[in-house]
């Protein structure tokens, strides 16, 4: 009887362990995954109101709109992320101007390193629009089986 009290307190035991374990795993950060680097989709405005009041609320969605970068500019910012990935040295800088609405954008290369299955870059992007400066940092990496860069957040 004493055995059988022993095994049954063990297993519960055991069970509860398990249950702690997978909670503690559930909610662990999880590093989340692109295939658009963030500052390309992202408002180059930073400053909003943290009420959570209607006008508040309608006062930050519309600012995050206005200072939205406009598809011609996401595309050039794009393709300055890529082109650094792809072709440049740590420390060199692209950049890329909109005559048509005084847009820049600034992107460098600061860091590489190796992983289990390709490499990762860290790179800095700088875009100004509508008054408004927005620096990100951002880490791409590649993968040898799928030869695409992955942007994790």
């Amino acid at each position: 009887m004493c055995v059988k009290n022993s095994m049954v307190a063990g297993k519960l035991f055991a069970i509860a362990s398990s249950l702690l374990l997978l909670t503690n795993c559930a909610t662990s950060p999880t590093v989340q995954v692109s295939l658009e680097p963030r500052s390309s989709h992202s408002s180059v405005e930073t400053v909003y109101s943290s009420e959570l009041s209607t006008p508040s609320v309608v006062t930050n969605f519309l600012k995050f709109h206005y200072y939205m970068l406009p598809e011609e500019d996401k595309l050039s910012q794009r393709e300055a992320i890529f082109f650094a990935l792809n072709n440049l040295d740590h420390d060199v800088v692209t950049s890329w101007y909109n005559n048509k609405n005084n847009t820049q954008g600034h992107v460098k290369v600061v860091s590489s390193y190796p992983t289990g299955s390709g490499y990762c870059r860290i790179f800095l992007s700088q875009i100004i629009y509508k008054g408004k400066q927005r620096s990100f940092s951002e880490t791409a990496c590649l993968s040898n089986a799928s030869q695409s860069w992955i942007f994790t957040k």
